[in-house]
């Protein structure tokens, strides 16, 4: 699975820990690319940095797996990004719980969602160090 930054800094593990896993998976269905360093481009962003960039322009429709076809709903979509950057928060306090998560995701009313901060970027392209797409218990370098 993906690893949260509190448990790859200080080995700390919580049920926000999970829920920062879940928001990786969250922006990798949608997207259709997985965060393991493969899909960077020139400017050497990750999955993450570059579904964060789209989300600040406005063009995260552009990142929506090709594989949907047309065969879905914006605000459904926008609605799923939002909530995968929230519980990407750098701070497990700022991530929502996963009942918040279920309920957000059930209901119909986007206006009540909290708008995202940035999220927490794990990748480091001059070290070669990826710790989102670690499988194992320890970060791991490429």
């Amino acid at each position: 699975g993906y690893m949260s930054p509190e448990y790859v800094m200080r080995g700390q593990y919580s049920t926000k820990s999970d829920v920062f896993s879940f928001g990786i998976l969250v922006i990798e269905i949608i997207t259709g690319l997985r965060n393991t360093g493969h899909y960077f481009n020139e400017q050497n962003e990750d999955i993450i940095s570059i579904v964060w960039r789209h989300w600040t322009e406005g063009t995260i429709v552009e990142l929506i797996d090709d594989s949907l076809g047309r065969n879905y709903s914006e605000t459904e979509v926008l609605k799923c990004v939002n909530i995968g950057l929230l519980c990407l928060q750098q701070n497990p306090m700022d991530r929502p719980t996963m009942s918040d998560v279920m309920v957000k995701l059930n209901g119909d009313d986007t206006s009540s969602l909290p708008p995202a901060a940035k999220p927490t970027f794990f990748l480091d392209p001059s070290s070669g160090c990826s710790y989102t797409s670690s499988t194992s218990s320890h970060p791991s370098a490429r």
